[in-house]
């Protein structure tokens, strides 16, 4: 999606800008779907029965392995991200909410399914995968642990944070 938008001009402020930024999500997730199909993926995001930890971390880990090929602008992004000024704040805030209300909607889908339990509040959920994804690529971007560690490390918070509101098997939810 980042790459696609590079190429396109989106107006965050202009009322379609939402919207095709909103279209450009959906089609990377069919293309997500078209590439688990013909075996490039190892599975389909848009499929409900991927455990939740790998739905979270597949779209996580899409952006971190964007960083990675190009290391100098992610620095750039992970120094800068939070100095920005208007109107470029106004623009990330778009794009970050955007991101933010999809984690939301693969939150709430396992919660209707029974996956997590119904009282997890899904905004707060988001803000701290967010919070420990944005603290490993820090440290990852500093030269202070490789990307097979990083990965690892998203790993392991993702799972510990999920673990915690997860019904156990049998229990009701």
């Amino acid at each position: 999606v980042l790459d696609r938008a590079k190429g396109t001009a989106l107006d965050m402020a202009s009322p379609g800008g939402s919207a095709r930024l909103r279209a450009l999500v959906e089609e990377e997730v069919a293309r997500w779907s078209a590439d688990h199909k013909r075996g490039l993926r190892s599975f389909d995001l848009a499929d409900p029965d991927t455990p939740l930890l790998d739905q979270l971390l597949s779209a996580f880990l899409h952006v971190t392995d964007h960083h990675e090929s190009d290391r100098e602008l992610a620095r750039s992004f992970f120094k800068e991200l939070l100095f920005v000024d208007e109107p470029v704040r106004s623009n990330v805030s778009e794009i970050m909410r955007g991101y933010f209300l999809g984690f939301g909607e693969v939150i709430e889908e396992a919660k209707r399914r029974g996956k997590l339990d119904p009282e997890v509040p899904v905004m707060a959920l988001v803000n701290n995968l967010f919070a420990a994804w944005y603290l490993t690529m820090q440290r990852r971007h500093t030269d202070t642990i490789t990307i097979t560690q990083a990965k690892s490390q998203l790993r392991s918070a993702f799972a510990t944070a999920l673990m915690g509101i997860t019904p156990k098997p049998g229990s009701p939810p």
